[in-house]
């Protein structure tokens, strides 16, 4: 049998399944590149000089405020949290944020927006990532605040965001 020119390798294909095979893909590659630009970001931070953050508010009723909204960060309230973390001098509060961002129960979905948040607080703080790898690796291994200090099963969004934020640099490999 011999095939025309509309006769090809996608008979018995939709237009339109082939249509939004490439629209995923697109948009696949588009969220890798946008994956690896901030990877690339955090793994040579531009942070901010301390005159900068001097010009920040530093009062501890904001930070605990936030600190307090940090440990349920979740997808829909991300960009309200990123906005007030850029407000926010919380060079005195990294272990808070630290203690958090790893002790958080987050739920998958979340993921995303927490290793955002703590690529942006490892943006501005150095000693950010070098806190929040031991953190998590205590998460890692199921021994929390939450569980005494003794050995539980971590939860797989707990291992999901370690993954994560190794994956984007935000904590030393």
């Amino acid at each position: 049998m011999v095939m025309g020119p509309d006769d090809s390798a996608t008979a018995g294909v939709s237009t339109d399944a082939i249509k939004a095979n490439a629209a995923q893909l697109a948009a696949a590659c588009s969220a890798f590149r946008a994956q690896k630009e901030a990877r690339a970001a955090n793994l040579n931070p531009q942070r901010p000089g301390e005159a900068e953050l001097s010009r920040l508010d530093s009062s501890i009723k904001k930070n605990g405020a936030f600190i307090k909204k940090l440990k349920q960060l979740g997808e829909d309230n991300r960009q309200q949290l990123l906005a007030e973390a850029a407000k926010l001098n919380l060079s005195k509060y990294v272990s808070e944020a630290v203690s958090a961002l790893a002790d958080a129960p987050f739920k998958t979905a979340d993921i995303p927006a927490a290793v955002g948040m703590a690529a942006a607080l490892h943006a501005r703080y150095p000693d950010f990532a070098a806190s929040l790898a031991p953190a998590l690796a205590k998460a890692a291994a199921g021994t929390s605040k939450a569980a005494g200090g003794k050995q539980a099963t971590p939860a797989p969004s707990t291992q999901g965001y370690v993954m994560s934020a190794c994956a984007m640099q935000t904590v030393p490999s």
